[in-house]
C-alpha cells in the first residue's frame, strides 16, 4: 500500500480532542440506492470508519502512520476489498488530525 498527504502538516491531534481514524472510500452514491432510508445509511456508516485503540490517541504521526498502513492492509485482505452495502473500497483516508490526512492506496 502507498500513501500521499492530503492536508497541511502543522497541527498534531490534541491529547483528548481529535481522535485519529481511517475512512474507507467507496464513492457510494445515494442515487445508487434511492429507496434506502437515510437513518439506515447513518446506521451503516460505521462500516467505513476504523478507529484506533484508546492508547494510540495522541501518539506522534511517525508511530501511527505504520499502524494505519497495517490496519488498511488487514481490512483489505479480510474484506476482499469490499464493504457490505457500500461496495468496493477505492482507497483509504487516514485522518491524523483535523488538517492532517493521508490517502492510502490499495496497491
Amino acid at each position: 500500500m502507498t500513501f500521499r498527504s492530503l492536508g497541511k502538516k502543522n497541527n498534531p491531534p490534541a491529547k483528548f480532542g481529535f481522535h485519529p481514524y481511517i475512512f474507507a472510500e467507496t464513492h457510494f452514491k445515494r442515487s445508487d440506492r434511492p429507496s434506502t432510508p437515510t437513518f439506515a445509511l447513518s446506521g451503516l456508516s460505521h462500516l467505513c470508519n476504523f478507529n484506533f485503540e484508546v492508547e494510540d490517541i495522541g501518539k506522534p504521526l511517525d508511530q501511527l502512520l505504520p499502524k494505519a498502513l497495517e490496519l488498511c492492509q488487514q481490512h483489505h485482505l479480510q474484506s476482499g476489498g469490499s464493504i457490505a452495502f457500500w461496495g468496493k473500497v477505492d482507497f483509504y483516508v487516514f485522518h491524523y488530525s483535523e488538517d492532517i490526512r493521508f490517502q492510502i492506496n490499495r496497491d
